[in-house]
């Protein structure tokens, strides 16, 4: 299996039609709220996002899958996918730091899964992401609660999503997730301290990004008034 970051329009285009089959198999949606078959949004389209995918070596087919969005608190009309129903403003971490996790979908294994939340993590380090904040089913508080997220805020309904959706936020910082992670999973542990050539991700510099496109812009604007 390669872990990496979808990049052709191909592989973003199975991620689409996994999560489509996934959700549809969990009771999430019906297949006729998506008559395409698969599921996208703007967010997909975002330079700050990053779609995180297992691959078969075997066939090159998408079996996992699991997206990573930077927080920008001024990018119209929101910044996050879960500011669609929770209220963004009782986060208590925001800006460049902060990654929400979602649209999580994958066959087989939960070595699948691990292996993609160790990507996300190695990522995060990179480009200097310290927090994860999640909107997740209710039912699933004590999964995430047992890897050190807190929850934030009141429960809310999840618009659209039609069985379990009573939602909550939570949120961690990235090194306590690593350290309790550490700690408590002893399997985990085996995953993330062992060298993998199976895991492919960009360096920092090769990475476009929105916040040093916009600080360049608000200073040359600063500098431009400063001289009138």
């Amino acid at each position: 299996m390669i872990y990496k970051i979808a990049e052709s329009s191909i592989e973003k285009e199975r991620v689409y039609h996994l999560i489509f089959n996934k959700y549809i198999e969990w009771g999430y949606f019906h297949p006729t709220d998506f008559p395409e078959e698969k599921i996208t949004d703007e967010f997909d389209k975002r330079s700050e996002t990053w779609i995180f995918i297992a691959i078969s070596e075997y066939d090159d087919e998408v079996v996992g899958t699991l997206r990573l969005v930077r927080d920008y608190p001024d990018y119209p009309p929101l910044s996050l996918p879960m500011g669609k129903n929770f209220d963004l403003n009782q986060l208590p971490v925001r800006g460049k730091q902060l990654g929400e996790i979602c649209r999580f979908a994958a066959e087989g294994s939960g070595l699948t899964a691990l292996y993609l939340i160790k990507s996300v993590m190695l990522f995060a380090e990179k480009i200097g992401i310290t927090h994860f904040v999640i909107a997740c089913p209710l039912l699933h508080k004590k999964h995430y609660a047992s890897f050190n997220f807190k929850q934030i805020g009141k429960e809310y309904l999840y618009k659209g999503v039609r069985d379990h959706n009573v939602f909550i936020s939570m949120l961690v910082s990235l090194k306590e997730a690593i350290e309790n992670m550490h700690q408590t999973n002893s399997f985990f542990d085996r995953i993330f301290k062992k060298q993998t050539d199976n895991i492919i991700l960009p360096e920092p510099h090769a990475i476009p990004n929105l916040y040093d496109k916009f600080t360049k812009l608000d200073t040359a604007f600063n500098s431009h008034q400063l001289k009138e």
